[in-house]
């Protein structure tokens, strides 16, 4: 196998990398605030069970 082979390789290992990686950052940069919508539904659902359950054990 030549260097120049292993090159080529090199390179396009590099650039599958670079790919995923851009890939990653505009999912992080797209879905991120549907995503911390969905966090602070999830914190005001938790919350207002555990607000339904103090009411019915009486501890509130």
């Amino acid at each position: 196998m030549s260097l120049t082979n292993l090159l080529k390789k090199s390179k396009k290992g590099s650039a599958e990398i670079v790919a995923f990686a851009v890939l990653l950052i505009f999912i992080v940069v797209a879905a991120g605030p549907q995503i911390k919508a969905l966090g602070a539904t999830v914190v005001n659902g938790v919350t207002n069970t555990n607000t339904q359950v103090q009411e019915t054990l009486g501890t509130k």
